[in-house]
């Protein structure tokens, strides 16, 4: 009795367990159905990835062009070679055109011409047991000819992969300011393999260049394949969009051939160098160019330092400029006042020198600029400006501060300056730090009769999905910094730079007369990071414009290098001076003393102003036959000779292009970018004939004789 008593209770213990257990079984299927996540599992996600393809596709990259549609950076087809091995594993279904590599020795001896490799290499990869095998680099990236050049040979088993990589046609051309991209892993798609921007345009633009990717989705069944007339998703990848910038292809070979020529034909000793050309009267940056460079297709780098933007230095005294303009500025300035020069004893006993330490005695101000005289700005300053007022005035030119250009990394250099010997040396440019493309905006000021300009390389970005502009560049006034009379004084003094007799200034080896170029030399000592300077390394530097009368051309250079001297410098600028002269039609303003200021033509009745200009004898060309005035060239307050041409634009709807006959190069491109027509430039000098092809003007220029 006492075991039947036990087999009830046992019963009874495993029907109750039974119940709990099913008790818990029915909440944790509530559970499941009410959550979302279960272990940190998306059950939704899960289920739909079982039965869900999702392909994504990749968007392409824009371009990036010059300001006449050259292409500077594209995307390329390319291709990898793919060698099926596995004979087993044949897809083809006719036995008699087999998709498998059936002779592996003949194959190696076809390829390895083509691919650059020996038969022996490429036999290595294909006697792999694998179902399929590439050939290595030599084997991928290969270009649309050397894919047909494999085809044409008909080998079995050969196949291609094809994707999309970044070119460069040009090569180190510009490319610390393209910058380069590379293909990495997507961190949005997993699997995916995306290009990203990772250095100067490309990077600073990655968003705008990458586009949107696309993606098709469709269900599936247990072997991946689509289930019949089940819904499809396709989303369309959106293409990048493309840059131009304002980099003229031309100036810029100018620049980067003049470099080269100093460095491998004179063996000029510079460790790096940089160089930045600006059009005076917008602020477009023209050309930027640094040594040494690299290829972005290679990406063969040693440097990631943008010297032009990113690498602030003590510029020397190509900042004695701005201290004059202070004094200038405060009313405390008289070029015929004399000052005694040779050196400077500060309060804390620090010795100031002149580059000769014994000076020229008692000179004028006027000749102390043209000689680079320390003792010059010092004497300034002892006239009455403090440090503090000397900082304000720098920061007023645009030092101290990033001037905003759409470039990555740009640094703002310092003005850390506060007891006598500092201030002093801030005067001259020592203890401050400055970039080339600031000196670039501080220079635009004394082009443009004391307006600055803030400099820009991007010219208009476009979208190719809208067929629009969702950028454009344009000239930006920030602010005047000095009346007219000061910057016109201050050319006269760059004049006196470079044109003064030898031994009377520091400037003279960048004289040169026939394209009228003035400018400021700058030699800076560098700090060794300890207590001191270097005593046999340099920076050197020279800010210059041309042509004097009325500047079209600002440019800064810079070098770094033991025994560095100017020569070196002085060669490249002549160089890249005389060609941008004759290229865009300067040489006939030099010397021209005739001069007119533009006053302000916005809104203004167009009959009222077309007299005006004939009453001034001026050359002038309206755009439209609207009645009001709502764009022109030159602006407001420029200054220009009487045979410069100056273009109004009406607010008439519909434009036409005008004859352009007689015209340079550079007063048609004024004319075609004020209308926002897109070209294509032919040749330099005068204008000859033009056609509109695919939506652009097609220009054909005379050689200048």
């Amino acid at each position: 009795m006492k075991k039947r008593t036990n087999s009830i209770i046992f019963h009874n213990l495993y029907w109750v367990i039974g119940v709990i257990l099913f008790f818990f079984l029915i909440i944790h299927l509530i559970y499941i159905s009410l959550s979302k996540t279960v272990d940190g599992v998306n059950l939704k996600e899960f289920a739909s990835n079982r039965t869900t393809q999702k392909n994504f596709i990749t968007a392409s990259r824009g371009s990036i062009i010059d300001r006449n549609g050259d292409v500077i950076a594209q995307n390329i087809s390319t291709y990898n070679i793919l060698c099926y091995l596995d004979k087993a594993k044949n897809r083809s279904k006719d036995k008699n055109k087999p998709m498998y590599v059936v002779d592996k020795v003949l194959t190696a001896e076809k390829l390895a011409p083509i691919l650059n490799m020996t038969k022996e290499e490429i036999l290595t990869y294909l006697n792999k047991d694998k179902y399929v095998t590439e050939l290595g680099t030599n084997g991928r990236n290969l270009s649309e000819i050397k894919k047909d050049q494999i085809l044409s040979l008909n080998l079995p088993g050969i196949e291609f992969e094809e994707k999309e990589t970044r070119y460069y046609p040009y090569g180190d051309f510009l490319s610390y300011t393209i910058g380069y991209a590379k293909e990495v892993e997507s961190k949005k798609n997993v699997g995916q393999r995306t290009l990203v921007g990772e250095l100067g345009i490309e990077k600073y633009y990655n968003e705008e260049l990458s586009g949107s990717d696309g993606y098709t989705e469709y269900q599936k069944d247990r072997k991946g394949y689509k289930i019949p007339n089940t819904k499809e998703i396709n989303v369309p990848a959106k293409r990048g969009k493309d840059i131009k910038l304002t980099i003229d292809s031309t100036i810029q070979l100018f620049v980067d051939q003049a470099i080269l020529h100093e460095k491998n034909k004179n063996n000029a000793q510079f460790e790096w160098l940089s160089m930045i050309v600006a059009n005076a009267k917008t602020g477009e940056i023209l050309a930027m160019s640094q040594y040494p460079s690299f290829d972005p297709n290679k990406r063969n780098i040693t440097n990631y330092l943008d010297y032009n933007i990113s690498y602030p230095f003590e510029p020397g005294s190509t900042m004695k400029t701005y201290t004059f303009l202070t004094a200038m500025k405060k009313g405390i300035y008289n070029g015929n006042d004399t000052f005694l020069s040779g050196s400077y004893v500060t309060k804390d006993e620090t010795k100031i020198s002149d580059w000769k330490k014994e000076g020229w005695g008692y000179i004028t101000y006027d000749k102390g600029y043209a000689l680079s005289a320390n003792t010059s700005v010092i004497n300034l300053l002892k006239k009455g400006i403090s440090g503090e007022e000397l900082r304000q005035s720098f920061k007023d030119f645009g030092f101290g501060s990033k001037t905003g250009i759409r470039l990555a990394n740009e640094a703002s250099g310092k003005l850390n300056f506060k007891y006598e010997t500092e201030v002093l040396n801030a005067s001259f440019g020592q203890n401050v730090t400055t970039t080339p493309i600031q000196q670039i905006q501080a220079l635009t000021s004394i082009a443009n009769n004391g307006y600055l300009l803030k400099p820009y390389i991007i010219k208009s970005i476009y979208d190719p999905n809208t067929k629009q502009n969702v950028f454009t560049g344009k000239k930006e006034v920030l602010r005047k910094v000095m009346d007219k009379e000061d910057a016109e004084k201050m050319r006269e003094l760059m004049d006196k730079v470079v044109s003064s007799p030898p031994g009377e200034s520091a400037g003279r080896g960048f004289n040169y007369p026939e394209y009228s170029l003035i400018g400021k030399t700058g030699t800076a000592q560098i700090y060794n990071g300890k207590n001191g300077y270097y005593a046999d390394t340099y920076i050197k530097s020279f800010a210059g414009m041309f042509p004097k009368n009325n500047p079209e051309i600002v440019l800064y250079i810079a070098s770094r290098g033991p025994g560095i001297n100017s020569t070196y410098l002085a060669n490249i600028v002549k160089d890249v001076v005389k060609n941008i002269s004759e290229y865009m039609n300067y040489k006939e303003k030099v010397n021209e003393k005739e001069t007119f200021v533009i006053p302000n033509f916005y809104n203004k009745d167009k009959e009222e102003v077309e007299e005006y200009l004939k009453t001034n004898k001026l050359r002038y060309m309206i755009l439209g036959n609207g009645k009001k005035i709502v764009d022109y060239y030159p602006s407001s307050n420029y200054e220009i000779t009487k045979k410069d041409l100056i273009v109004l634009k009406t607010n008439d709807t519909n434009i036409a292009v005008p004859n352009l006959s007689k015209l340079s190069l550079r007063e048609v491109q004024i004319i075609l970018d004020m209308l926002h027509i897109k070209y294509e430039f032919i040749g330099n000098g005068y204008y000859k004939s033009s056609v509109m092809k695919d939506g652009k003007l097609i220009v054909n220029f005379e050689p200048i004789v």
